[in-house]
């Protein structure tokens, strides 16, 4: 009986110790979901492969947590996206200005672009617009702010992204003006006929100062048209960046600006700008003649690759080589076909320099195509499947 006793004991004091530890866990658990609302704003924050961070700020409450964000992120590059119509853009911008002015290694970056839900556009905007905007300009820094003025003098609508990078001993001030809204820079299309695209002469605007191959650039602004099939905006693509090459191949470093990409049933291509770095000038130019979407960039072999199609039945591959310093078209394949009945024609054709040098003539599209990978495997970029 004795043993029974001290057996009971033991099941009730576990038992009581079981009911303790429930409540304890009630307890806080109701605490927890009863002050939900004042707790910490937790940002939006990814740290991408490249290294860099990317931050999206939503709700004014928000903003004070970005330099803690920030501070626990030393030498990274930074992606800020401003989603909310309620954002202290002053502190913001001082924020980021700061962070920037830490940042001193080749290909550090910092970008903040607004791009605020359109679903939650209150009725009256501009005193918000306009407040990001005067952030903006104070976040790109004095050196720029006369670069931004005139175009602001320029241009419609208001500055809603501004990236700064370094590149060597130089630094460049990227920023648009307008809305923040993917545009196709198609004016009008009539069903039909291709000659009926109108284009519009938009663009957004580097700044450029430091120094770049021994020489001074106090500030010196392009304005760089957008390309053609890739939207109205450099700013909503994450992979817009400046790159040090040498394009033309004369030994001097030249820009490279990268602006996403885009495609279709026409095939997928990068787009592309730059500018060349003119020695004698001690400036920069904008460089109109390479290609502005590419399918392979092999400036290894001192040339580029475009590779479209229209449908099935007629595809081309054009090669792009510097000559008299500027890209022209070199080389050019196309294949083509067309249907008489029953009876497939198709038609291999190369060129040189816009010249016809070879045609042949094949009776199926495979037999084309085994002909046309054996005479010329330097210009294999169909698309395959």
């Amino acid at each position: 009986m004795r043993w029974n006793g001290e057996k009971k004991r033991a099941l009730t004091f576990g038992l009581a110790m079981v009911l303790l530890l429930a409540a304890v866990i009630f307890v806080g658990r109701y605490a927890l979901f009863t002050k939900k609302e004042e707790l910490p704003v937790s940002l939006r924050v990814c740290m991408e492969e490249t290294g860099e961070v990317s931050v999206t700020v939503s709700e004014r409450r928000e903003c004070e947590e970005l330099k803690s964000v920030l501070e626990e992120s030393p030498g990274c590059s930074i992606r800020l996206e401003m989603t909310g119509w309620d954002l202290d853009a002053e502190r913001i911008a001082e924020v980021l200005r700061g962070y920037w002015e830490n940042l001193s290694e080749d290909g550090d970056y910092v970008s903040a672009v607004l791009y605020p839900d359109m679903e939650e556009k209150p009725a009256d905007t501009k005193a918000y617009t306009e407040s990001v905007q005067k952030a903006l300009c104070a976040f790109a820094g004095e050196e720029y702010a006369k670069a931004i003025e005139e175009a602001l003098a320029r241009e419609e609508g208001y500055l809603w992204f501004v990236r700064l990078e370094r590149i060597g001993d130089l630094t460049c001030c990227t920023f648009e003006i307008g809305e923040p809204v993917y545009q196709p820079i198609t004016h009008y299309y009539e069903a039909g006929n291709l000659d009926n695209i109108v284009y519009t002469d938009a663009g957004y605007y580097i700044a450029l100062s430091g120094a770049w191959e021994k020489e001074e650039i106090s500030c010196q602004s392009l304005r760089v048209p957008y390309t053609k099939m890739a939207g109205r905006s450099v700013g909503i693509w994450e992979d817009y960046r400046v790159e040090r090459v040498d394009l033309n191949f004369d030994g001097k470093w030249d820009l490279l600006l990268h602006e996403g990409t885009s495609g279709g049933t026409g095939g997928h291509w990068k787009n592309y700008r730059a500018a060349v770095w003119e020695e004698e000038k001690g400036q920069f130019a904008y460089f109109p003649s390479l290609p502005e979407q590419i399918t392979s960039l092999e400036l290894e072999n001192r040339r580029v690759v475009v590779n479209r199609r229209s449908g099935l039945s007629y595809q081309v591959v054009e090669v792009y080589e510097v000559v008299n310093g500027e890209y022209i078209c070199t080389r050019e394949l196309i294949c083509q076909s067309e249907w008489n009945g029953d009876v497939e024609k198709v038609e291999l054709s190369y060129y040189e320099m816009g010249e016809p040098v070879e045609t042949y003539l094949f009776s199926d599209w495979e037999e084309m195509e085994v002909q046309r990978d054996e005479r010329y495997p330097d210009l294999n970029y169909w698309p395959k499947g």
